[in-house]
């Protein structure tokens, strides 16, 4: 694993995380949307939040990334909210 570019690249690694944050809030985030949320989606969400906590070793977050205390917002039957 030594040689992972993830691992041995501070950039890199940051940007994987990224993306791995991101996709397990899409995920948990699909579910709620989609009135499907179980306790997996909420341990998903509580993930999600745990890997971008870890991001701030790494300086700020990107713009696009939302802040770990940043609780999503609930869906609305057809959006009507």
């Amino acid at each position: 694993m030594a040689g992972t570019e993830a691992v041995t690249d501070e950039v890199v690694g940051k940007a994987y995380m990224e993306n791995f944050a991101g996709n397990i809030f899409t995920s948990a985030d699909d579910e709620e949307r989609a009135r499907n949320a179980t306790r997996s989606t909420a341990a998903k969400f509580f993930a999600a939040a745990q890997f971008m906590e870890v991001l701030q070793c790494f300086g700020d977050l990107d713009k696009e990334v939302p802040p770990p205390t940043q609780t999503p917002t609930p869906a609305c039957p057809g959006d009507a909210c």
